[in-house]
């Protein structure tokens, strides 16, 4: 990937400014099909090495560490914008990022409120538990009255002064890795374990059930 995304986006964008996603579409569509299907807009693999398929997606793992060098708060900050764009966007309304035409609007289900709505009301301790961005994450969860201490997502890694990092935090004594046990599959369950249940240990002990 990262010769990929060379050759697309170049080399002259100055560290901490945006990638010219929006007048390079080259650039958009390799960060795209990347997140989208783990390859390059070439048709291959994205990613080296093995890894764990029920603990991680190398893809979702790689999309927070996009944002290195932000802050939580810019990141919420663009989360909240995106969020409101796409609500407010007319339901089958698209968008074209690079060459891709993609869905411009996003609704959450009155199916899903509902069920929070009843659980919540019967006493259950409701939580998102998601293989998204956790600053993201939470923005989307407070739109279902899900606050962020009941939001578990992948956590970054944060410097000395506060900012993303390309690393991310580890479950069930993994240490922090560009990865390796994301809230996914097993990963999710060893997270739910850790976080909402305390259960800590190895992380082939934590996939199971509380």
């Amino acid at each position: 990937a990262d010769r990929a995304l060379t050759a697309a986006c170049g080399t002259t964008t100055p560290a901490g400014a945006p990638l010219p996603t929006s007048t390079e579409p080259r650039c958009a569509d390799e960060i795209l099909e990347i997140r989208e299907n783990g390859r390059t807009m070439s048709g291959a693999a994205a990613f080296a090495g093995t890894w764990n398929h029920r603990r991680t997606v190398p893809q979702y793992a790689w999309v927070p560490q996009l944002f290195a060098g932000r802050t939580v708060a810019e990141l919420t900050s663009y989360a909240r914008g995106a969020r409101a764009q796409a609500l407010a966007a007319p339901l089958g309304s698209t968008r074209t990022l690079g060459t891709h035409t993609v869905p411009a609007y996003v609704r959450y289900y009155d199916q899903q409120r509902e069920l929070i709505r009843t659980l919540q009301r019967a006493g259950f301790d409701v939580y998102v538990v998601s293989a998204g961005a956790e600053p993201v994450t939470e923005v989307w969860s407070r739109g279902v009255g899900i606050d962020a201490r009941h939001t578990i997502a992948i956590r970054s890694v944060l410097d000395r002064r506060g900012r993303i990092t390309t690393w991310n935090e580890g479950c069930g004594g993994v240490p922090a890795t560009r990865g390796e046990a994301i809230p996914y599959v097993d990963g999710k369950r060893c997270w739910i374990n850790q976080e909402i249940y305390g259960v800590h240990g190895a992380v082939d002990l934590l996939v199971d059930p509380a």
